[in-house]
């Protein structure tokens, strides 16, 4: 049974790790790909059109939530992972293989945006059911800890992301990897696939999942709306929080400020890995002394320090200033995530936990998430240069109502500070 659980637990988080390496590799070469299939006189409309496409992948993101959280919550976990895994593949297929635009025009755009359609549709599916997988196999007590494993393996996948996206402007130089070296990370991506799928079909659903459908075999949860808007609420601050101060901030420091690509994917690579550490403590205090404290305490880090060292960026816009800026809000945002995880995953019943958290964390990061870049990039336009700081304040304030949400939640007690 021990072993059991551990090739879950490794199944659930490797794999998670290699499919969010896949999906956010985009991100970090927007710039390569904006020269490659979106061509044109102005460099920020290139980079609008890229981020457009970065974004169609959050449209397919509430409707894969739905299908596969549904299929994870009646046929299994691990069924779905499996599925999951597969698709962001193909799509990263379809990525690699586009032609560029003076190849065959806008075949190539196409191809692209097919291929985020189905990472987006994968990426979806991804989280409900591996939210669902780690807390169920955790014991009484290490819920905290073992849930934050989702969101450690996935700022893991970042941090690698953007050490590859370094590695390829580095080795290829910066005109060679805009022309063509950035396929290199995805065929990197391509490989990891097998090792991915096989530890995944090795994986077994948790005992508490197989009671839960042998009481009730085909029979669906309900989805509980009120728990989804909580998750939904949490999501806005994790999620914007995460592409403009993480992904984004490379294209946009370059367009921006004319920092150098590869300069700023090294300072993002360092900030998710301390994301990866600070949520990992966050689910530790979360276990000890309930998920107030950090919680609350990343969320004021992100709104008081992230911000104020968002004004330093624009005053000195420089390496070490925009280290810091995303150094802040990788402390917080580990510390507001981890801490939170596991609790808002006992929001739900069992039965409709997978289908629960992905419907919630998707549409939140399809509205919130989908928009931080493309908001962001059309200020950038209009020299409007504190338009990141001023979305990040906004979704802080919709966070702060949704912590309150989840205290107030008949679902938890928080007598003794622990979640029950």
């Amino acid at each position: 049974m021990e072993n059991n659980k551990v090739r879950t637990l490794v199944g659930t988080g490797v794999g998670n790790f290699f499919e969010w390496l896949d999906f956010t590799i985009y991100g970090f070469f927007s710039t390569a790909i904006s020269l490659t299939f979106f061509p044109g006189e102005d460099e920020v409309l290139a980079l609008v059109a890229t981020i457009g496409a970065f974004a169609i992948g959050f449209l397919t993101r509430p409707l894969g939530a739905y299908v596969m959280g549904r299929y994870a919550d009646t046929i299994g976990r691990t069924n779905a992972l499996v599925i999951t895994f597969a698709m962001m593949g193909l799509g990263t297929v379809f990525i690699v293989a586009a032609p560029s635009y003076q190849a065959a025009g806008a075949v190539g755009a196409v191809c692209v945006l097919l291929g985020r359609l189905l990472q987006g549709f994968a990426a979806s599916g991804e989280y409900g059911a591996a939210a669902a997988q780690f807390l169920e196999v955790a014991p009484d007590g290490k819920k905290g800890r073992y849930v934050s494993l989702l969101a450690v393996s996935t700022y893991l996948a970042l941090a690698a992301g953007a050490l590859l996206a370094v590695g390829v402007y580095q080795f290829f130089g910066t005109e060679a990897a805009e022309a063509y070296g950035w396929r290199y990370a995805f065929i990197i991506g391509l490989f990891i696939i097998p090792l991915g799928m096989w530890v995944r079909v090795h994986m077994s659903d948790s005992e508490e999942f197989k009671k839960a459908r042998a009481v009730a075999p085909e029979k669906p949860g309900k989805i509980d709306w009120r728990a989804i808007m909580i998750v939904i609420g949490f999501t806005s601050l994790g999620t914007s929080s995460l592409y403009l101060s993480m992904i984004f901030m490379p294209s946009y420091a370059k367009a921006a400020f004319d920092i150098p690509v590869m300069y700023t994917s090294i300072t993002t690579s360092l900030s998710c890995a301390v994301v990866a550490v600070c949520a990992y403590l966050g689910g530790w205090m979360s276990d000890r002394a309930g998920p107030v404290v950090p919680t609350c305490g990343g969320l004021l880090v992100i709104t008081l320090g992230g911000l104020s060292a968002y004004l330093y960026v624009l005053s000195e816009p420089m390496f070490l200033s925009i280290l810091l800026f995303q150094l802040v809000n990788g402390i917080g945002l580990g510390f507001f995530v981890g801490g939170s995880l596991s609790t808002i995953s006992l929001l739900f019943l069992t039965s409709g936990r997978a289908l629960g958290m992905g419907l919630g964390y998707n549409l939140g990061v399809a509205v919130f998430g989908a928009f931080a870049p493309i908001v962001s990039t059309a200020a950038l336009s209009y020299s409007i240069n504190y338009a990141p700081a001023l979305y990040i304040a906004f979704t802080s304030v919709i966070s702060m109502f949704s912590v309150k949400a989840l205290l107030a939640h008949p679902a938890q007690k928080f007598d003794v500070g622990i979640a029950k």
